[in-house]
Order: C-alpha cells, then structure tokens, then sequence
C-alpha cells in the first residue's frame, strides 16, 4: 500500500498512476493538485509537487529517466 495523502481526513482523488522505467518508483497526480512519487520497494512517499495550480489527470515517466510529465 502506497500513502496518497498527508492527512487521512483528505480524499486525495487519484485520476492517474505511472511507473517508471527501471520500476523503481512509482508516481500518482490526484484531484487535490498534488503529484506523489513513492519508492517502490520501501513504499516510502519520497516527494509531493505541489506547484500545480488545477487538478493533475494524467502522469508519465519520461522513457530514459527519472523524469515526470504531468497533464
């Protein structure tokens, strides 16, 4: 189980997932405007993006790197 949310009173509203490339990590853009990125094998929440000013529907890893596209 991966946390999608500092506060458990929250409905994070997770629209996408993604995973990256080497599979070491995992992404999810939520309703709430904010962007998670989890490391898969500890399950620990390594960041939230939170510059986002609407809704995030769509998340992808780039294809040769670490880096996250978001729509």
């Amino acid at each position: 189980m991966l946390p999608i949310d500092d506060n458990p009173n929250i409905d994070a509203g997770v629209m996408s997932v993604a995973i990256s490339p080497d599979a070491r990590f995992v992404t999810a853009g939520s309703l709430n405007t904010v962007v998670r990125i989890c490391d898969v094998a500890t399950c620990m929440l390594l960041d939230h993006l939170r510059r986002h000013s609407d809704s995030i529907y769509s998340v992808a890893f780039t294809p040769d790197g670490p880096g996250v596209r978001l729509a």
